[in-house]
């Protein structure tokens, strides 16, 4: 999605968690976690993190637009990432015990497609289907 916005309600007691794991439109995977009370990702082989997170009933917010992933809590700014891509395409958000979260809303808009270099070569998979068929038929036929 071009636009994509994650709005969350849950009890955070001080917990290690994934608040959110993403797929970029050029496949590009990442991942967004809270670590001993901030919140963190993996950025250039290190690690990044924000201030601290406020432990109770929390409202998290995540927004991708323009290339952009922005994360909040209370509407306070967390961590905002430039990832340069057109789309994204969450894969997780808040995994948090089901018993601690209170609700969840996702709003997207704009799908963007894969780009062409990350689909599955069709044609290579069909001729690979076929190989392998050719080659069981050919070996049935041996053990006759």
């Amino acid at each position: 999605m071009s636009y994509l916005r994650m709005n969350g309600e849950a009890l955070w007691e001080g917990e290690n968690f994934t608040l959110l794991e993403y797929k970029t439109d050029e496949g590009k995977e990442g991942k967004i976690y809270v670590k001993d009370g901030f919140v963190c990702t993996k950025v250039n082989g290190g690690e990044a993190c924000s201030g601290p997170l406020i432990p109770g009933p929390s409202h998290f917010e995540v927004i991708f637009s323009g290339g952009t992933l922005y994360v909040t809590q209370w509407d306070k700014n967390l961590l905002t990432l430039e990832l340069g891509a057109k789309g994204l395409h969450p894969k997780l958000f808040l995994g948090l015990p089901s018993e601690k979260l209170y609700g969840m809303e996702i709003y997207a808009r704009e799908p963007v497609p894969w780009k062409e270099e990350n689909k599955p070569p069709g044609l290579l998979i069909g001729v690979l289907i076929i190989i392998g068929g050719i080659a069981a038929i050919v070996k049935m036929l041996e053990r006759r």
